[in-house]
């Protein structure tokens, strides 16, 4: 017996139980039964414990967590059969074998959904608690609950019949759907999945849930056929080491048809809290420096060269470390793809590491900077400093200086638009 359609881990524990009895998939009957008590503190069950190991290839892993999560009614028995066969030795032919084709199909189509899922929340900043209401799986929400609560930690709720999920005040909560009298009132869905649901870290079950990642490589990336699909690949972003220590990806953000880009180094702390780029002090210098030029930012495509923020631990505070050549590099089909689908007419390389991502070689800011440069795709580039440079002049004359030279930099791009 399951408690939630994404019991992963209860399923995995039946399973192994039933196959080292060799219990055939025709005498198993999978039984979901779900209670209140899977939103209470106090939950607890248990579970069959066998010291039965399969030795299942990445690749099958990867496969079966994808057709757990897809809501297709034989899932369980499809994917029983599939373990007997592995247990048993039986050769698989991803080509040939019917049972495999059938699973590979129905993954296929829970990668899709689930991106569709992401795609839901919206791709920029957003003030106001955001609703969105799907009719997908209870399963595959669920499997993507970390995904978006990464891709935006801003208040959101998305249901679908039998499941709310809920972002609010960086907590993310699980909960029972709600009463139809109130289904389509925003503000209180928001007070009942709080009121009724749980907090993700309150209980073993959605803090042990099992997700369902989607990791991107360069054939997903290059295909994308636009920012928002671009940013769902982006949320599982494993290119580089950096995606473990660090909270999530942060994405780039703002007008999708901008003529005017920004890229800047990497995400900073609060960029990383956040899930948005240039929002920490850096970020506020650079918004009063748009203001100053009369420039509004959503016009604007503002996004880094490294998706990642990479620090050193010291105590309770992370401490900013510069990317590597290796991390720009492996961030580097991300940037290649936001600027392929933007085109801007004008991108303003914000410091070292945004100039070598853009301009593709090593530069130093001081012979490139205030230069308007013709870029490879024919548009317009120029270099200048990145607003963290200017926070660290050592005085209060230092400093104007400096963002004197960087507002003259700002308005000699802006004055380059077409």
């Amino acid at each position: 017996m399951l408690v939630t359609e994404s019991d992963f881990l209860g399923w995995h524990a039946w399973t192994k139980s039933l196959l080292a009895q060799h219990i055939s998939k025709n005498e198993i009957k999978w039984v979901i039964k779900s209670t209140d008590i899977i939103y209470k503190n106090n939950f607890t069950r248990d579970l069959p414990e066998t010291e039965f190991l399969l030795n299942i290839p990445r690749k099958i892993v990867s496969l079966i967590i994808a057709v757990f999560y897809s809501g297709n009614d034989e899932r369980f028995s499809l994917l029983y059969e599939l373990l007997e066969k592995i247990r048993d030795k039986e050769p698989l032919d991803e080509k040939k074998d019917p049972l495999l084709l059938r699973l590979i199909d129905i993954s296929h189509r829970a990668k899709k959904e689930a991106l569709q899922i992401r795609q839901k929340l919206p791709h920029t900043r957003f003030t106001h608690h955001s609703v969105i209401r799907i009719n997908s799986p209870v399963a595959l929400l669920d499997s993507q609950a970390y995904a978006l609560f990464a891709q935006r930690p801003e208040a959101w709720l998305i249901r679908t019949p039998g499941r709310i999920i809920c972002s609010y005040q960086k907590q993310l909560f699980f909960s029972p759907d709600a009463p139809e009298s109130i289904l389509n009132n925003d503000e209180a869905l928001f007070e009942f999945a709080q009121t009724h649901g749980i907090r993700s870290d309150q209980n073993d079950l959605w803090r042990s849930l099992i997700p369902f990642r989607i990791r991107p490589h360069a054939e997903f990336i290059e295909k994308a056929p636009n920012l928002t699909v671009l940013q769902a690949y982006a949320a599982d972003c494993q290119l580089c080491e950096l995606c473990t220590p660090a909270s999530r990806t942060v994405f780039g953000e703002g007008n999708q048809e901008a003529r005017l880009m920004f890229v800047g180094e990497q995400p900073g702390d609060q960029e990383d809290l956040q899930g948005r780029p240039f929002v920490g002090p850096a970020g506020q210098l650079f918004d009063n420096a748009l203001n100053e030029c009369g420039f509004d930012r959503e016009k604007a495509w503002v996004t880094n060269a490294v998706k990642h923020f990479r620090f050193t631990p010291r105590g309770s505070r992370r401490i900013h470390q510069k990317p590597e050549a290796k991390h720009i590099h492996a961030c580097a089909p991300w940037l290649k793809r936001e600027r392929d689908i933007i085109r801007p007419k004008v991108t303003i390389m914000l410091g070292v590491t945004g100039g070598s991502a853009v301009l593709g070689r090593p530069i130093t800011v001081s012979r490139e900077r205030s230069k308007i440069l013709t870029l490879l795709d024919g548009s317009i580039g120029l270099v200048t400093v990145h607003p963290s440079y200017l926070l660290r002049q050592p005085d209060e004359e230092s400093r104007s200086r400096e963002y004197a030279h960087f507002i003259a930099d700002l308005k000699l791009a802006f004055s380059a638009l077409p």
